[in-house]
């Protein structure tokens, strides 16, 4: 709090050190701060003289993306290079890219694990009856990439997907809202089918 630039780093480890209290028989908790039995601690220096870093080795990491800052960072950056590498490759391919955003209605005081169930059970449903193989076939989808995201706000938590669709180059914006169009009634049924609320 006293660096005048903010420094990410410094603040996922202090992050890190509010989950160690708040959950602290966690394997989140021990995260970085156990040593792995057959292995020795060391300290390796990464040399560069533009961003020099240091990092521990032999050290239990818990892989959590949800509850550990420093995980959580590791693994975001894992799968942006994994995505940019997939979005380069689709354009060589001669594909576009789009993306479609699908949440449900969600209020204060609902059950997070209910609320994910049914969305990802929605979800399924949206991909898997005829309906959404139809759709998959009339806009030549050749491929999806899916990531689940929850954040929190005045309504609760709120939980989406977003969806990224490899389609075929070519599309118009009168295009990409009929395909708008076609998703919303087929992603209203599939909610209402799983038992959440009516998407507006």
């Amino acid at each position: 709090l006293t660096e005048k630039t903010p420094n990410p780093r410094a603040e996922r480890w202090a992050l890190k050190s509010v989950v160690n209290k708040l959950m602290p028989k966690s394997r989140t908790s021990k995260c970085h701060r156990w040593r792995i039995p057959t292995q020795k601690t060391t300290i390796y220096r990464k040399h560069d003289p533009e961003k020099p870093r240091a990092f521990y080795g032999g050290l239990e990491v818990c892989a959590n993306v949800w509850a550990c800052p420093v995980c959580a960072a590791k693994i975001s950056e894992r799968r942006r290079e994994e995505l940019k590498k997939a979005i380069d490759e689709a354009k060589k391919q001669g594909l576009c890219v789009s993306m479609l955003t699908l949440t449900a209605p969600h209020y204060k005081g609902d059950d997070l694990a209910d609320l994910l169930d049914k969305m990802t059970a929605a979800q399924t449903k949206l991909w898997k009856d005829k309906a959404g193989k139809r759709l998959i076939e009339t806009y030549g989808i050749v491929g999806r990439i899916r990531a689940f995201e929850v954040t929190y706000g005045e309504n609760g938590f709120h939980p989406h997907f977003h969806i990224l669709l490899f389609v075929p180059t070519g599309y118009s914006a009168k295009d990409f809202k009929d395909m708008e169009d076609t998703f919303f009634p087929l992603w209203k049924g599939a909610c209402e089918a799983r038992g959440l609320g009516s998407p507006s």
